[in-house]
């Protein structure tokens, strides 16, 4: 699992560019959204379709939406308000559940995957180098 108090995602993104900025904005853009945008998004993607996303995942519909709305009127891009368009979550909403159910006002059952081991005590293991990795997958 990564530490997300200290992300190394975009790090990783960077040294597959050989961290030269210009060639890494040719494919990857950035937006940024208020809270009350997201929670907006939310409240929209819930009412129009039943699906419960995480604030995370409606960053991600707001920005896929943004994206496409760019690739109007480019030529050379295939730009349309039809246009299809993916985005992903990689958490369940009840990671955030101080956020979800205030926000679409329904209760959020956890799954039982979840359920089954939410209980349990949890083990951290701190690794700090390769070396230590391969040790511990190991043993």
């Amino acid at each position: 699992a990564m530490d997300v108090g200290d992300p190394s995602n975009f790090i990783r993104i960077r040294e597959i560019y050989d961290n030269d900025f210009e060639k890494l904005s040719t494919d990857l853009s950035s937006n940024s959204f208020t809270d009350e945008q997201t929670k907006n998004a939310m409240s929209m993607i819930y009412d129009k379709s039943g699906y419960v996303t995480d604030p995370h995942g409606a960053v991600g519909y707001l920005g896929l939406k943004k994206y496409l709305e760019g690739l109007q009127g480019h030529p050379g891009k295939s730009g349309q308000a039809s246009q299809p368009g993916i985005f992903l979550e990689t958490a369940h909403p009840v990671k955030f559940l101080e956020v979800v159910e205030p926000v679409l006002g329904v209760k959020i059952d956890y799954p039982e995957q979840i359920q089954s081991v939410i209980d349990r005590e949890k083990k951290a293991e701190y690794i700090t180098n390769y070396g230590e990795l391969k040790q511990f997958l190991l043993s």
